[in-house]
């Protein structure tokens, strides 16, 4: 997109290439009507929005392959566009203040359909924190008792820059100080502001905030500071987290709790109790530290850690750490926003609570939107601008690196809304064309192996295919079909084939996820009464209201089954805000929140026997959940905190968990399920090393005769069996063996699940 410099140059070249390209084709046409929607408020500070940017002006451009661009300027956020070819069009917004400085920015894609009706689509746009410079001016007042007379402010992000303050008197009660600069590069920097007393060497106080620049618009904050941010001891840390690096050492991470911490103490014992020992360097104190690897650890031993805060004047309490996961368990979501409320542009996944970066193309047009692993690889789902011309594509990225997906061999806009992944197989579900990131005006696809293909619509004007399931070899995919910009009918596809669900006496309703236990379907979503959302569920195609205790209103967002028993992750209103929870069975329970004020639970899986679920918590400050909270697990219901702002999906992937044994071997621990007779417990039950993985028992027979899953894989004298790990099926196994002795016939069998197979 060119830069537009001067507001006058503009109205003349953009009337100029509307006028001649007003109605260039024949045949059919096609009417568009497009609503603009306002960016979010700016984030300022952390704790601080702004809306101060007012739009004069938007330049609006429709593209589409073989045909000359369209351009229209409006100065209102509602524009119909007419005598379009019909067809999908790329279509790419930017806003301008009064002065001609392009401050926000927004694109999408339509399929305008041919006839008398108006194509509606709406797009949404976002300051820009990518590009150019902005200005910065935060005010700092503090207590003139603290006596401060020297003060040091520094910028640090892409740069690092020192901004010369001078200490003035606001009143008889305050000082102050303001930070000011014209042209600090757009993005989130962080400012360290440091507060010196008359001969003092240390600082008194440090104040650490991170600070929203955006394009050729001003930042404007305040912060006053109390008597309780100097000269005390500071309050402890937050949200501990203790998380494995899978290389034997182990990563420490808190959230800093007060402006005047010099320094952080790490400690670690083999005992909850202690003693402790100190592992960061008292010599080289740090007041920006936020983690600590540690590296002098056993694998095969279990620890504690605390952390608390500390200056001259004191030390804080403890801060206890989290143990880290035992199974391996892969989680989407966010590191960082573009602002609150808005796009996500720092998305990430963790394995293990260790997260991992996703290349990305155009940060406010690709998205994620779900992960499963496949084999050792770890995938998400979503769209990215692939070719950078601002179009959302579908794609998935395959640890960290991304794919995209066509439709008979074409790439065309759209997203990948769901994965699957199946022995060796990717599933996914989708949209094709329309308005992607608001998906509307979109037709549903389905992806198997890469080959694509549309889902039927019945006649109806779009569709989104949004969740997909298999149970043996049948495909579930759940939807909605859409007649206009209303949802108008849950839906799902069992192999290509569209089952309505009903919804009662509601206006409207969609499905978002499907699963299947017991010979029944049960897919989620949502239906519409008297313009008030409501999740609910499906069983059979019977539409069902779920638990809602106490509150009003509930949101569903993931459902998953094991054992027969089915779970569904979403939020329940019991005030004006949210809270997270879950159901089993149709049983709700609430989920903990550690002390924060709202969130949402948005997935749901088993490990190992234990029920995890992935979320956002959501501090007191603020009353939206998603994006700018804490990303969070839940373990068996114990709230744990990934370094993130959401976490949006979940996937197990537990495979062999290997623990080493006191012979040095590897062994891999696994639930005796039946020890009838023959005696499984005094040998290492199964153990991985360079003959494979094997069993064996220590009861001496005859002869014996081994079975997997009912085959029989080995028979004679071996009281042992091994298996090349690479070529055991996946899922639930059982080994049987028996065992002849003096002519009378033991037995004895073992489960255990194999969700990897593969040489470690």
């Amino acid at each position: 997109m060119k830069t537009i410099v001067r507001t006058s140059v503009l109205f003349a070249c953009l009337a100029l290439a509307l006028a001649s390209c007003s109605n260039p084709f024949a045949g059919e046409r096609a009417n568009i009507l497009l609503v603009l929607r306002s960016p979010a408020p700016r984030q300022i500070l952390p704790a601080q929005t702004d809306l101060d940017a007012a739009i004069s002006l938007y330049s609006i451009r429709l593209s589409r392959t073989g045909y000359p661009d369209l351009v229209k300027t409006t100065a209102t956020s509602t524009v119909t566009i007419e005598d379009l070819v019909p067809g999908i069009w790329s279509i790419s917004v930017a806003a301008f203040d009064g002065a001609g400085n392009q401050v926000a920015a927004g694109s999408s894609s339509i399929n305008a359909l041919a006839g008398s009706a108006v194509t509606s689509a709406s797009i949404q746009l976002s300051w820009d924190r990518l590009h150019g410079t902005g200005s910065i001016e935060i005010t700092i007042k503090f207590p003139k008792t603290e006596g401060i007379a020297d003060v040091e402010a520094i910028l640090a992000g892409s740069f690092t820059k020192t901004i010369p303050v001078t200490v003035e008197s606001v009143d008889l009660t305050y000082d102050r100080v303001v930070v000011y600069d014209p042209a600090i590069p757009a993005g989130t920097p962080l400012l360290t502001v440091k507060f010196y007393s008359a001969g003092m060497d240390l600082p008194k106080a440090i104040m650490q905030e991170a600070v929203w620049v955006y394009r050729n618009l001003p930042t404007r904050a305040s912060r006053t500071l109390a008597t309780t941010d100097f000269g005390a001891a500071p309050s402890a840390p937050a949200y501990v987290l203790v998380s494995s690096t899978g290389d034997g050492s182990m990563t420490v991470s808190w959230t800093a709790t007060s402006l005047v911490a010099d320094d952080y103490i790490v400690e670690r014992s083999g005992s909850a109790e202690g003693p402790w020992t100190r592992l960061d360097d008292p010599e080289a104190p740090d007041p920006t530290e936020r983690s600590y690897a540690d590296t002098a650890v056993l694998a095969s031993a279990s620890w504690h850690y605390r952390v608390a805060a500390g200056n001259r004047f004191g030390q804080s309490g403890w801060a206890t750490g989290v143990p880290a996961l035992t199974p391996r368990l892969a989680v989407l979501g966010a590191k960082t926003a573009l602002a609150a409320g808005s796009l996500v542009i720092d998305p990430a996944y963790w394995v293990n609570e260790i997260s991992n970066p996703l290349t990305l193309y155009t940060y406010y047009i690709d998205f994620q939107t779900d992960i499963a692993h496949l084999g050792d690889d770890i995938i998400v789902s979503g769209s990215a601008d692939v070719i950078l011309n601002e179009t959302a594509y579908p794609v998935f990225w395959r640890n960290g690196t991304p794919f995209t997906l066509g439709i008979a061999s074409t790439l065309t806009a759209g997203a990948a809304l769901a994965v699957l992944a199946d022995g060796s197989d990717l599933y996914f579900a989708g949209v094709s064309g329309g308005d992607v990131v608001n998906l509307n005006n979109v037709l549903p696809v389905y992806w198997e192996n890469g080959v694509g293909r549309y889902l039927d619509t019945d006649g109806w004007s779009w569709g989104v295919a949004a969740s997909i399931f298999k149970d043996g070899t049948d495909i579930y995919i759940a939807g909605g079909l859409y007649d206009g910009v209303a949802a108008r009918n849950p839906v799902y596809w069992l192999n290509g084939e569209l089952v309505y669900l009903g919804y009662g006496v509601a206006d409207s309703g969609k499905a978002t996820g499907i699963a299947t236990a017991n010979g029944d379907v049960y897919a989620i979503g949502s239906v519409v009464y008297s313009g008030i959302e409501q999740g609910a569920y499906w069983v059979n195609g019977l539409l069902q209201l779920p638990d809602l205790g106490s509150a009003q209103y509930c949101a569903i967002r993931d459902i998953s089954v094991s054992d027969g028993d089915v779970y569904m992750a979403g939020s329940v209103w019991t005030t004006a805000n949210p809270v997270p929870a879950y159901w089993k069975n149709g049983a709700l329970t609430i989920l903990d929140r550690a002390d924060f004020h709202t969130g949402v639970a948005t997935g749901i899986a088993h490990a190992q026997g234990v029920l995890y679920l992935s979320g956002t918590l959501t501090p007191p400050s603020e009353s939206d959940p998603d994006p700018d909270g804490y990303a969070v697990l839940w373990a068996d219901g114990v709230v744990r905190f990934l370094d993130g702002i959401a976490a949006d999906a979940l996937a197990p992937i537990t495979g062999y968990e290997l623990s080493s044994g006191s012979d040095g071997t590897q062994q891999l621990l696994i639930e005796v399920q039946d020890r009838t007779q023959v005696d499984f417990s005094d040998a290492p039950i199964l153990v991985l090393d360079s003959e494979g993985l094997s069993l064996e028992t220590t009861f001496i027979g005859d002869s014996y005769d081994w079975y997997l899953d009912g085959t029989l894989e080995l028979s004679g004298p071996a009281a042992a069996i091994s298996f090349d790990p690479q070529y055991l099926p996946l899922g639930r196994r059982r080994v049987t063996v028996y065992v002849t002795k003096g002519g009378i016939e033991y037995s004895g069998t073992i489960d255990f699940e194999v969700v990897y197979s593969g040489v470690f």
